[in-house]
């Protein structure tokens, strides 16, 4: 019989769930000789956790001036593409895409002139940068499919790109775990770094407060926030370090969102871990919750996405190392709003989004043990990624099974 404990969006479970795990710390207390003889040394900070930042507001005058020009070379393109220069019109909003480099509308039309030019490795190559933004305007996303469906290829974003580095560990301490992230980071060798952010000017890694478990296998867990400041903007990255009893393994980044600079478009996470049971027997599973704040602009459009979502994953140390769970969104608004309300032009050939409508969803969480989860919309009309009964795990290779 399946045991099915109702949890809502919360996660927060019953902290004795795990109680027949823990063990009191035993306390120590430093000999007076030793007191004596230490050399006075400046206490080091203790991690602070870092909240939510709020929205800000649009610069509406810079979009305006920026928006002038994407639209001029639209237009420019088009022309030139009529006439068969394909090569001058990739040129003519090449010129522009700095302004808006995550642009649907400009990587779309970018895409239609290489297709037109028969480059369709360049044609689906924009298409898909285009997917890989679901939060892009729904006409760009729609635009994108169609064109990749008209040369054959599948629509979705690829495969990711980036390195593999920085590697598991094992790793003295959190210092030295953000030590490695840093390094990969600035070597190219980590999460992949979109072109448009530019050359890397500085990369930080601070800890937060972490989650103590004090089990056989399991001591702690704690978040590392990464930023990446780049010419044109900023790349937000999180990794999990777990403290095992005799050595820190690192997995991630369970966190990646990337922020041009320009026009005051708001985009950050606060992180969170909570202490769970979802596999029978070994330690406790680790919650990573995401709470997001994030702002999508297309200035060609004229339209700015607002983001407010909540998602979550679940790392288990019983398998190899540190494996991870499927995600899932607990929590999701959304509005679409003209970044200026005075400016009504579009480009040819593309209709403005659905605007000033909110739209939202909230989702029951059911646990289904064991490794599972059942997930319901609880309210809201807009409708979630994923419903229904939800698999967190593979199942270990035969050889675990049998131990």
């Amino acid at each position: 019989m399946r045991i099915v404990v109702p949890v809502y969006a919360s996660l927060v479970l019953v902290a004795c769930q795990a109680c027949d795990k823990e063990k009191s710390p035993t306390p120590t207390t430093p000999s007076a000789s030793a007191s004596a003889s230490a050399a006075p040394v400046k206490p080091k900070e203790p991690p602070k956790r870092v909240g939510l930042n709020p929205r800000t507001r649009l610069d509406v005058a810079a979009t305006k001036k920026a928006r002038r020009k994407i639209l001029g070379a639209l237009k420019t393109a088009r022309g030139l593409a009529e006439e068969g220069k394909h090569k001058e019109a990739l040129s003519a909003l090449e010129g522009v895409r700095d302004l808006d480099p995550t642009s649907g509308v400009l990587l779309v039309e970018m895409a239609q002139i290489a297709a037109a030019a028969e480059d369709n490795a360049q044609a689906s190559r924009l298409a898909k940068l285009v997917l890989a933004q679901p939060l892009s305007a729904p006409g760009a996303i729609k635009a994108a499919e169609k064109l990749l469906d008209k040369l054959g290829q599948e629509s979705s974003a690829g495969p990711a790109e980036g390195g593999n580095d920085p590697k598991p560990g094992p790793y003295e301490s959190l210092d030295e775990a953000c030590e490695a992230i840093i390094a990969a980071v600035r070597a190219g060798k980590g999460p992949a770094k979109p072109d448009f952010l530019g050359d890397i000017q500085d990369v930080t890694c601070v800890p937060e407060p972490g989650l103590e478990f004090k089990e056989e296998s399991l001591k702690e867990a704690s978040p590392l926030r990464v930023e990446v400041k780049a010419k044109r903007g900023i790349q937000l990255l999180a990794w999990v370090g777990v403290q095992k009893p005799k050595e820190l393994l690192l997995h991630g980044p369970v966190e990646n969102i990337v922020a041009p600079a320009d026009y005051g478009l708001t985009n950050h996470f606060a992180i969170a871990l909570e202490r769970t049971n979802v596999l029978p027997g070994g330690a406790s599973e680790i919650v990573v919750r995401l709470t997001e704040r994030l702002t999508v602009a297309d200035v060609a459009l004229n339209e700015a996405a607002e983001i407010d979502r909540t998602r979550a994953t679940i790392l288990t140390t019983d398998r190899d190392g540190i494996v991870e769970s499927e995600g899932f969104v607990l929590s999701h608004t959304q509005v679409r709003k003209a970044m200026d309300e005075e400016d009504k032009a579009l480009p040819e050939g593309w209709k403005s989004s659905k605007l000033d409508k909110p739209e939202e969803f909230k989702m029951k969480v059911q646990w289904a043990t064991p490794n599972g989860i059942i997930l319901t919309r609880d309210s809201g009309k807009l409708k979630p990624p994923f419903e229904g009964n939800l698999s967190l795990f593979p199942e270990p290779p035969a050889e675990e099974k049998k131990e």
